[in-house]
Formats: C-alpha cells, sequence, structure tokens
C-alpha cells in the first residue's frame, strides 16, 4: 500500500509538493506539537485561549480537524495513487488543500475579528473536497477500496456539515462533533487495518498469515459495531446503555480481530509493534468507553485511549512507513532509534491520559503533564526525523 517512489511523474517546483504525503505528514507533526504546547500552557496557567470552538473544546477540534485530518489527508491521497495509478490532483490543487487546512487552524482563534461562518469554513470545505477527490479516483478505477474508504469519508463530511452548524449557531445537539468525528476517524483506521496490518506482517516477516476461524463473522462486527457508535452517539450521548452495550461489543470483536494478526515476532520489528500497539489502543479505548459509560471511569478515558493511543500511534507507524518507503534506498531501513523513541513516548502520553488518571486519581493534574510533555517530544522527534526527506528533493 506504499509505493518506492513519489506517485508523480513530474518532480518540479518545492519538494513539498511532489506528493500530498509531504506537506501534510510534515503538518501534521509540527501542529499536533505545537497545538498541544499551547493547551499545557492554557491548561497550566488558568488563562484559557479565545477559540470559536470554546475554551475547552478548541484542543480536541484541533487535535482532529488539525493533526488527524492532515495525516488521513496525506495518506490517502498517496494510497489512492498507488491504488489506482492515477495521481488525484495536482501541484496546485494541493497546494490549495494545504491552504486550506492552514486556514482551518488559524481563523478560528481570532473570534472577536472574524465572522463565525467564516472563520468555521475551512473546517467544513477540508473534509468535502478531501472527501471528492479521493471518492472521484476510486469510482473512475473501480478499485476495490472504493466503497469502505468512501463511505467512512462521507461520514467524516457529515460530521463537518454539522460542527459547522454548531459554530455558526444554527443547530445544536446533546454532545459536541469531537466524539463522532473522532469515532468516524476510528472506523476508518480500522477499515484501512484490515489490509495493512496483516499485509505487512506477512511482508515484513515473509509468512504468510493464516486467516482466524469465523474471521468473516469477526471482521463485520468489529467494523460494523464501531459504524453503530458513530451513529449512535450523537442522538443518545456516550453514558447511555446502548452505548456501553455496544462499546463492549466493538472492544471484544476488534480485540478477538487483534488477536488473529498477532505473532511473537512483531516484536523485533518497530515498524509493525507500533502499528500493533496502535490498534490495541482502540480496542483498549473502546473497552474504556463501555466502562465510562456505567461510570467505572470517565469518558474522557475512553476518547484519550482512541485518540492519542489509536490515532496517534497509527498514524506515528504509517507517516514513517510511507516516508521511509518512498526514499531512494533499497531495502528500506527501519525506523532509527529516535523515531522508536517517538513510539513509546506516544504510548507513555496515552497511558497517562486514558489509564493512571483511573488508578491514581489524585495526580491527575500531573499525568496531564506528562502526557502532554510526551506527546509534544514525541511529535517534534518526528517532525524532526521526517523534515529532510520531505522537505528536499529525492535522493538519486
Amino acid at each position: 500500500m506504499t509505493s518506492t517512489a513519489d506517485t508523480t511523474s513530474d518532480n518540479t517546483g518545492h519538494p513539498l509538493l511532489h506528493a500530498a504525503y509531504r506537506p501534510f505528514f510534515l503538518a501534521a507533526t509540527i501542529q499536533g506539537a505545537v497545538i498541544m504546547l499551547f493547551w499545557l500552557i492554557d491548561y497550566l496557567s488558568g488563562y484559557p485561549m479565545a477559540s470559536l470552538y470554546g475554551q475547552k473544546q478548541w484542543h480536541a477540534h484541533e487535535m482532529l480537524h488539525g493533526f488527524a485530518l492532515a495525516f488521513v489527508a496525506g495518506y490517502l491521497l498517496h494510497a489512492v495513487g498507488n491504488w489506482t495509478g492515477i495521481e488525484p490532483l495536482g501541484r496546485r490543487t494541493l497546494l490549495g488543500l494545504v491552504l486550506l487546512w492552514l486556514g482551518g487552524r488559524f481563523l478560528p482563534f481570532f473570534p472577536d475579528l472574524i465572522p463565525p461562518s467564516l472563520a468555521a469554513m475551512p473546517d467544513l470545505l477540508f473534509p468535502l473536497l478531501l472527501t471528492a477527490i479521493v471518492a472521484a479516483t476510486l469510482i473512475e478505477t473501480r478499485s476495490s477500496h472504493a466503497y469502505a474508504v468512501i463511505e467512512v469519508l462521507l461520514f467524516t463530511s457529515v460530521v463537518a456539515i454539522v460542527n459547522y452548524w454548531q459554530a455558526v449557531g444554527w443547530f445544536a445537539t446533546r454532545v459536541t462533533t469531537d466524539g463522532t468525528m473522532l469515532l468516524t476517524l476510528i472506523a476508518l483506521l480500522a477499515v484501512l487495518a484490515g489490509k495493512l496490518i496483516p499485509g505487512f506482517t506477512e511482508r515484513t516477516l515473509g509468512l504468510e498469515m493464516r486467516p482466524a476461524r469465523h474471521a468473516a463473522l469477526i471482521e463485520n462486527t468489529a467494523i460494523g459495531t464501531i459504524y453503530a457508535l458513530v451513529l449512535m452517539i450523537p442522538f443518545v450521548g456516550p453514558t447511555h446503555w446502548l452505548s456501553a452495550v455496544t462499546a463492549l461489543i466493538a472492544a471484544i470483536a476488534n480485540g478477538l480481530r487483534l488477536r488473529s494478526w498477532y505473532l511473537p515476532e512483531i516484536w523485533r520489528e518497530p515498524s509493525l509493534w507500533v502499528l500493533y500497539c496502535g490498534y490495541g489502543w482502540i480496542v483498549l479505548g473502546l473497552l474504556m468507553l463501555a466502562a465510562g459509560a456505567i461510570g467505572i471511569t470517565t469518558p474522557e478515558a475512553g476518547w484519550h485511549g482512541l485518540g492519542v493511543g489509536g490515532i496517534g500511534l497509527f498514524a506515528a507507524g504509517l507517516m514513517t512507513r510511507v516516508v521511509d518507503a518512498n526514499r531512494s534506498r533499497t531495502p528500506q531501513p527501519p525506523p532509527d532509534s529516535w523515531i522508536v523513541t517517538g513510539y513509546v513516548l506516544l504510548n507513555v502520553a496515552a497511558g497517562a491520559l486514558a489509564v493512571l488518571p483511573w488508578l491514581i486519581d489524585t495526580l491527575t493534574l500531573r499525568w496531564h503533564i506528562v502526557a502532554g510533555v510526551g506527546w509534544i517530544l514525541a511529535l517534534t522527534l518526528l517532525a524532526w526525523r521526517f523534515f529532510e526527506p520531505l522537505a528536499t528533493a529525492q535522493d538519486s
């Protein structure tokens, strides 16, 4: 699912525009570190930042519409080119898409100067355009990946529309759209993981994996229950008993799915175990959502497990694979020690937010500081190690 060269044939212009993953991966890592730094300052100082999305919700919005969607855009636009043999967008369109994403990162932080209808517009248009570009290319080529990917991207577009309505005051729901967007992105990762994790494992370890018993039932239940949560939570909320039951079934099904892929040999390969850890956090996050719905822990523990652990580690692993695969060196080198340190720090950050406050709630402030610093250091390491291969021309 990754190529060994940039998908575009014409490598004129700035290297950052040679392929869609280049600007978006660099933007994701830099923005992810910077926005967490601002959140940590905000959290410790007691002087909340002004934002269109509220004094408490802005950091969740930025992590999803900023970091996560930048990673998703870079990966999908790159992968679609590999799946179909067609580059989905040109240099100018790519530059325009990046600038649109950047607009969404700045405009909402000036609520007194910029009308909500304008400030929220980039975060409405970006998912819509991304969905249209990916869908048009996949449908044109009748790619086997088309329908599963397109239907999840359509969910992101619907959530973006509702988010816009909320931002401009046209519509109010019982919960914010952040939880729905997070679960939608988790659904997308779950769909991709079914192809990526077994395929990468087979190629990296040089073996053939046997399908698990009842594989089809497990696959359909694992994906279907996440879809059900996406549709259910905006109406009943995350603490309803239906949400608890569905999240529990989703955790069990996805845990069985992960177990069917697992081999002890993965721990020799950081490029593999980072993806297994990311999917493990998705399983744990779903389980903690179920526990939070019945009061065993807080719903935030589940959200943090899914977001920081699931999306964070999965994004780090896939971005590293794409960046390394598109260097000219063959064979592909393993991630260096700095990147592996970043993987470890992301696990620490996820644990400090999702697990440790539940175990020792008297140290919640300290756990939040540990998580914030761990995330910042991890994303800074990734941005540093990615900068040269992303911002310079491919080695000859």
